[in-house]
């Protein structure tokens, strides 16, 4: 947090809708759900967001899987 915000960003529950639950919770409070967490981010497998990788089979949130393929192929042109 950089100072200016009073509270910890917030998503809702995919279950049972409970707002209140902070964005990388991997569990849910109120009704006791559980999400695997992202192999690139940590942050929790929203079936919504989620894409998995053809070669290890795990999960990934897809925006933080594009940016990491598109960081390590930058990586690579570079040392080609």
């Amino acid at each position: 947090m950089d100072g200016s915000e009073k509270t910890l960003p917030c998503r809702t529950c995919e279950f049972c809708q409970y707002q209140g639950l902070y964005e990388a919770s991997l569990s849910c409070p109120q009704c006791n759900s559980s999400w695997e967490p992202c192999i690139v981010s940590g942050y929790p497998l929203v079936k919504s967001q989620m894409i998995q990788c053809n070669v290890c089979k795990m999960g990934a949130i897809r925006d933080h899987w594009n940016d990491y393929i598109d960081a390590f192929q930058k990586i690579g042109r570079a040392h080609v």
